[in-house]
């Protein structure tokens, strides 16, 4: 069993916030009081830059709520704040990292996991990812709610693991020779980074169920969201691990050279990708679909903005895209209008089950939150967050079988 809140990638680990002197602190707790009141009741008054990963960007104009008066709650939040650190018996090390702790409890408070603090060095992270560009080693995991150890759900294209010959399926068992199962929930991350610029020391298990150890380096390096190539039978397969930054155009162009050199249809692979931006998945699907609503955001009032298929001409092929239980935002959308459309068949496990677009809002000295604004809906009114996710027209395990059941079905049609 594998906890889906332990999803993540190796990138989002960046230590602690930068340190505050403690002769700022009255200023700091008071300043960033009105920035956690301000999260309580998400007035959503800023733009963020396009958003890749869990944390997706959506192309909309947002709603501010503004009949609140919140000086009452302000106050007794400082009250508290004030008595911590005035009064506590132990030595507070670091007072920001109590309004870093308040801001982080406030949005886990929401109850939407979707919904997160990031840290300075987290959110220079984020913003390094919209140029697709990691900090890592390139891996995204899932901790087993038993063992406690890491099994690898994804490789990215191109990564320091993918040279070092990790694969999914592989799962580590140990990290510099500590053992995973007695890490907490950031520690695999916290040990990989801690080698960041030099290499870390791997115990692997392969599925097989053989040990073996690797050397992976710790560095920063260009992510390969699109690749693609021509499989046996005239079979197009593109391969999103992301919709990041030109995601979308790549896509298009993988589809273009590939129907130019005779592909009889199209596999997409959106399996272990984790969603991306929205402009990025509308170019695909325009590329996809000849007409109608591809795309629906909802606001907190209800109010709609519709995206509409823009192009006149599509490409007109069978279609297959492969899915799994960590095909998560966009890339389940993708597999659901899709299938609505009657435009391709589905086949793998079940998705995620994520209707929540989220934009991110910088807070003082760096930080940031990442926040759902947003439900989003297919054109058939389908929340895909109440609903679980899609269901495949064909449930599937296995990652190769699946691959070879889309193979057959562009084939035989």
């Amino acid at each position: 069993m594998h906890n889906r809140n332990e999803y993540e990638r190796d990138v989002w680990n960046y230590g602690k916030p930068r340190r505050q002197h403690s002769t700022r602190t009255l200023v700091l707790l008071i300043l960033l009081t009105a920035v956690v009141i301000f999260i309580l009741t998400l007035p959503l008054i800023l733009l963020s830059a396009p958003g890749s990963g869990g944390a997706s960007s959506w192309v909309t104009a947002d709603v501010e709520r503004t009949d609140v008066d919140l000086s009452e709650e302000a106050e007794r939040f400082q009250q508290a704040l004030d008595v911590i650190s005035r009064r506590y018996v132990g030595e507070i090390a670091d007072e920001a990292d109590l309004i870093d702790a308040a801001i982080a409890a406030a949005v886990h408070a929401l109850g939407d996991p979707w919904s997160h603090f990031l840290t300075a060095e987290q959110y220079a992270a984020y913003l390094e990812s919209l140029r697709n560009r990691q900090q890592g080693i390139g891996i995204m995991i899932s901790r087993d709610e038993e063992t406690g150890e890491a099994e690898i759900i994804g490789v990215e294209p191109g990564s320091p693991a993918e040279e070092a010959g990790l694969v999914a399926g592989d799962t580590i068992v140990t990290i510099e020779d500590y053992y995973v199962a007695e890490m907490g929930p950031v520690g695999p991350r916290e040990h990989i980074h801690a080698q960041y610029g030099g290499t870390v020391r791997l115990g692997v298990r392969d599925a097989a169920g053989e040990m073996r150890d690797v050397e992976v380096e710790v560095r920063t390096f260009y992510t390969i969201p699109v690749t693609f190539e021509m499989l046996e039978g005239d079979v197009g397969y593109i391969r999103i691990s992301e919709f990041a930054m030109n995601s979308g155009r790549d896509t298009v162009q993988a589809i273009d050279e590939l129907l130019n050199d005779g592909a009889a249809g199209l596999i997409f692979d959106v399996r272990n990708n984790p969603g991306g931006a929205l402009r990025e998945l509308l170019l695909i699907l325009d590329h996809l679909i000849p007409d109608g609503e591809l795309f629906i955001l909802v606001d907190y009032t209800g109010e709609e903005n519709v995206h509409y298929a823009r192009r006149a001409e599509y490409v007109d092929v069978p279609v297959v895209v492969l899915v799994n239980e960590w095909s998560a935002s966009a890339a389940e959308y993708f597999a659901a209008i899709l299938q609505e459309r009657d435009r391709a068949v589905i086949v793998g496990e079940p998705t995620t089950g994520k209707g929540r677009s989220q934009r991110v809002f910088p807070l003082a000295d760096g930080r940031a939150v990442v926040l759902s604004t947003h439900r989003y809906l297919t054109p058939e009114r389908v929340d895909l967050s109440e609903v679980g996710g899609i269901v495949p027209d064909e449930v599937i395990e296995g990652a190769d079988v699946q691959l070879e059941r889309g193979i057959q079905l562009i084939m035989n049609n």
